[in-house]
């Protein structure tokens, strides 16, 4: 595997809090600190941005690309329409932040997660401003910082400040596991596309990899990480590589079969805040601290 930087973009004075691609590779979005940017990869350009009056701490886009969502840190949950850049209105309001947005791979369900400890999800592709959650999710009891539903399972995961990361069942809402990974905070989660595996990070200086179907460990990744970023995780399409995103702003890159370090990337200066890989893992995008977007061309080898 060869990665090569191709393309450098930010904002000096915003920092980076998430990253999406859209299913067709050709646009990504990023979360600032102050708004919400559409990146045109062909034209190596900004074509959009919403500006907002709150830190965006996550966001995420609908199956068909046609809705950008977002958990902002005023306890609300925002929809725009993606094509013509309209703010169609606010989801939801809760107390405290709105800290991850998630949509099933199959498009079915949102899920929103924050500061009240509560995660909420609603049937898709009917969600507008203002409607009622199809169902509530109770069982954390501090903040939850990452959610991620397991592609081909009924599973959807959630990372929490009260140190635990619990199994749900989206169809009905009830708590299928419950278990303490790092006996920390866990700060973030993902799921390997073939929905077997799925990897936890905490505060600290390793990531977990997990059997999806009974909770085992599957073994430690460990690399003198320097602290790991809220949704500085994730997982190659064919499910056989983690990308890990480091305080130190190093990208290490292993494989998942057996454990072994195959590239580690220095080109950030600061802590990084988020990764992302396109659908067909042509690129890979990073975001810092200290505002800079890098799109990474991948070479499989």
């Amino acid at each position: 595997m060869n990665l090569t930087a191709t393309y450098r973009w930010g904002k000096e004075t915003n920092s980076v809090s998430d990253l999406i691609f859209d299913k067709s590779g050709r646009f990504l979005t990023v979360a600032w600190t102050d708004g919400i940017s559409l990146l045109d990869l062909a034209r190596r350009e900004e074509i959009r941005f919403h500006h907002t009056d709150e830190l965006v701490w996550s966001v995420a886009a609908t199956l068909t690309g046609d809705r950008i969502v977002a958990g902002l840190a005023d306890g609300t949950t925002r929809l725009w329409e993606t094509a013509g850049g309209s703010f169609l209105g606010t989801l939801s309001k809760q107390v405290g932040a709105v800290r991850s947005v998630a949509i099933s791979p199959d498009g079915e369900f949102l899920a929103t997660g924050g500061d009240d400890a509560i995660i909420r999800q609603w049937q898709l592709p009917d969600v507008k401003p203002n409607s009622q959650p199809l169902r509530i999710m109770t069982g954390h009891t501090r903040a939850i910082y990452d959610l991620v539903y397991v592609p081909n399972s009924q599973y959807l995961i959630s990372a929490s400040e009260d140190e635990t990361v619990k199994l749900w069942n989206r169809a009905t809402g009830e708590m299928v596991r419950s278990f303490d990974p790092h006996f920390r905070s866990v700060v973030t989660i993902a799921a390997s596309q073939d929905g077997h595996v799925f990897a936890t990070a905490s505060w600290g200086t390793d990531v977990k990899l997990w059997r999806v179907n009974d909770g085992t460990l599957v073994r430690s990744l460990q690399a003198h990480l320097s602290g790991i970023g809220r949704g500085s995780i994730a997982f190659t399409s064919n499910s056989q590589v983690l990308f890990v995103g480091t305080g130190s702003g190093a990208i290490y890159c292993w494989n998942v079969s057996d454990g072994n370090l195959q590239l580690t990337l220095t080109e950030h200066e600061d802590a990084l805040e988020a990764l992302a890989l396109s659908a067909n893992d042509r690129w890979l995008a990073s975001g810092s601290l200290d505002g800079e977007v890098i799109l990474w061309t991948v070479a499989m080898s």
